[in-house]
């Protein structure tokens, strides 16, 4: 079976593709930024997996903006075939945007396209871990004629951005950008396609995880919401949701690996709207013990437009996790998580 290499494999999108990948026989090069992650998460999938897990290995990157920081990784592995680049800095609150976003997004992803270059004579395909972000025109998000799709990008400038949020938003929209634009601009034997999922929802891909004190920055939406404070009137903070399961997202990643025609393309991971009052719904509906406030239950109006035909017709017609399944599996991991400390 092929090689491939998933950079950032510790991330909560990471880990299920290595799991997926694992599942289907492939052999896998993990990218962790320590020798201790890199023994802990082989424990892990081990137990999880026993001797599936033996196509795992890794290689310890400690920083992916460092120009030649996979330049090692494709001499070791001279088998890898495909490589999945999920890896990407993702801290707010800084000030300095070219130095915390910008470049780091963007040497990331050049970084590792070159190494590709030099080093990886027999990659043939390349997906990379873009976002909603790079597509989304935040003055349509209440406009329903405005349809955000797969041809669709964000039209956002760096003498635009004021804080951090959209500095990290426009470093995807700049990453994506550099992907396309590296394979138009080089003499390279690979292909690229990038995937621009919505909020990924869905359980962590190892149990215990679920127990952590700050999940990823989705599944937050569901834990704010599971953590409100009961004396308090609930707000319905987020009105123009589009999600999708964290498995769902992890396939997209594996089928233009399999599936002819779909390299080359942009893929947009959805399964459809929500708002906060929508996943309070749920969790009223499926865990009543939780005694959570009620909020206005009929409040879900979102006028978000989207359209992902494209993405579906290209990989031969998909059935996206619904809302409901997102949120109950993720509110079970996190509440047996919890039990169990």
């Amino acid at each position: 079976m092929s090689t491939v290499l998933v950079t950032g494999a510790s991330g909560f999108l990471a880990l299920h593709i290595v799991g997926q990948l694992l599942q289907k026989g492939y052999k896998v090069v993990g990218s962790v930024r320590s020798v201790s992650k890199a023994e802990e998460l082989g424990f892990e999938f081990s137990q999880k997996l026993g001797h599936k897990a033996d196509n795992l290995v890794f290689s310890i990157v400690e920083d992916i903006a460092v120009s030649d920081a996979f330049d090692k990784t494709f001499k070791l592995h001279p088998d890898i075939s495909y490589v999945l680049h999920t890896a990407s800095p993702f801290t707010l609150g800084q000030t300095d945007f070219e130095k915390s976003y910008y470049d780091p997004a963007l040497k990331g992803t050049f970084g590792v396209l070159n190494s590709i270059k030099r080093y990886g004579p027999k990659v043939s395909k390349v997906v990379v871990t873009s976002s909603l972000a790079s597509l989304m025109n935040f003055d349509k998000l209440t406009d329903p004629t405005f349809i955000h799709n797969e041809t669709v990008w964000n039209p956002l400038t760096k003498d635009k951005v004021q804080d951090s949020v959209a500095a990290y938003i426009l470093s995807k929209k700049l990453a994506e950008e550099a992907a396309w634009n590296f394979v138009r601009d080089n003499d390279v034997n690979f292909s690229v396609t990038t995937i621009t999922p919505a909020y990924i929802l869905g359980p962590q891909y190892f149990d215990k995880n679920a127990g952590a004190k700050k999940l990823n920055q989705s599944n937050q939406l569901i834990t704010n919401i599971l953590d409100w404070n009961p004396n308090q009137p609930f707000v319905n903070n987020t009105r123009t949701g589009l999600c999708v399961d964290v498995r769902d997202v992890a396939a997209l990643h594996i089928i233009p690996l399999e599936k002819p025609g779909v390299e080359g393309h942009r893929l947009f991971p959805a399964s459809g709207l929500f708002t906060d009052q929508d996943i309070l719904n749920i969790i009223n509906e499926n865990f009543p013990q939780l005694r959570l406030p009620t909020g206005e239950p009929d409040d879900t109006e979102n006028p978000f437009g989207y359209s992902n035909e494209k993405t579906v017709e290209l990989v031969g017609g998909y059935n996206f996790i619904p809302l409901k399944k997102q949120v109950v599996d993720t509110v079970q991991q996190i509440l047996d998580a919890r039990a169990a400390k």
